[in-house]
């Protein structure tokens, strides 16, 4: 991709008055994992389509301009 994108801002909140031997869901909570999304790209993105298309019409302009000469 040609453009960064956007990461959400993590925080670790705690609350004043927090007591965590009180909380049993904390280890339960800390094994939960999600699966993330893969980072892999696109091959067919329009980028790179529109790279691709630009490369093809130069190389037609190019040959075109060497056939008149």
């Amino acid at each position: 991709m040609l453009f960064k994108q956007p990461q959400h801002k993590r925080f670790d909140y705690q609350p004043m008055y927090y007591k965590p031997e009180k909380d049993p869901d904390t280890k339960r909570r800390q094994r939960i994992k999600f699966p993330r999304q893969s980072k892999a790209t696109n091959p067919f993105s329009p980028t790179v389509i529109i790279v691709i298309l630009i490369i093809i019409l130069a190389l037609y302009v190019l040959k075109k301009l060497a056939i008149d000469n």
